[in-house]
């Protein structure tokens, strides 16, 4: 894992825009597992793998949430969290 070399391999990289651009029409919990979804990963696995650390983020309690609900902060929070996802290996209690 670290210390490998990956030259020339994709998906080792998450990129997040500052600006959040979530779903407006996707809840916070589907906004966070979008990603992992799209990579392949199913809505089940998805949501256990996320749903634990909605409370480290403080989003617990909003996973049923709409974005426009949300401060700043907490969109921020959303796709932090939907960039995470992305990498399959990433280890949430860091």
């Amino acid at each position: 894992m670290y210390g490998e070399n990956i030259t020339g391999e994709i998906g080792h990289v998450s990129y997040m825009l500052q600006k959040d651009l979530l779903l407006p029409w996707l809840t916070v919990i589907e906004n966070v597992i979008l990603g992992a979804q799209l990579n392949g990963t199913s809505k089940q696995v998805a949501i256990n793998k996320a749903s634990p650390v909605l409370e480290k983020y403080g989003l617990g309690g909003f996973e049923k949430n709409y974005p426009r609900t949300l401060s700043g902060g907490m969109k921020q929070r959303v796709a932090l969290l939907r960039t995470l996802m992305l990498e399959n290996n990433y280890n949430f209690t860091r």
